[in-house]
């Protein structure tokens, strides 16, 4: 698989069956320092019986899939979030909370988060601010 920036991601499922992630920031550059144990919510190792099939989507973000030992598929989401604070429509003037998380592979210096009237447009933004 790539990331966003274009480098490579490999997955491994190691003798016990957990599943391990590595990634280039750049391409054709380092690899990160050490193999990651993908865990999950639980914090948990993500134990698959077989290798692992990786599908990015539109947005390239990555979910790893494949079986447990009862034949069960498991689904392992890249981490990711983004949540407002207040949920409901602000007054101008007003302040508004944001707060994300993205991997450090998938993090840019082009990052940005908009603020749009309802139902407005992609490209329809009143403001917005670099993130990084």
């Amino acid at each position: 698989a790539r990331n966003i920036h274009h480098g490579n991601e490999i997955f491994s499922v190691d003798g016990k069956g957990q599943l391990w992630h590595i990634y280039q920031i750049e391409p054709e550059n380092d690899w990160q320092e050490k193999w990651e144990l993908l865990r999950d919510d639980s914090g948990n190792p993500v134990i698959l019986s077989t290798a692992a099939t990786v599908i990015q989507d539109s947005f390239d973000w990555w979910k790893a899939y494949g079986l447990n030992s009862s034949l069960g598929v498991v689904v392992y989401q890249q981490p990711h979030s983004f949540a407002l604070s207040p949920t409901t429509s602000v007054s101008s003037g007003m302040n508004v909370t944001a707060l994300w998380s993205v991997p450090k592979d998938e993090a840019t210096n082009q990052d940005w988060i908009g603020v749009y009237p309802r139902g407005a447009d992609n490209y329809d933004y009143l403001d917005f601010v670099y993130v990084n």
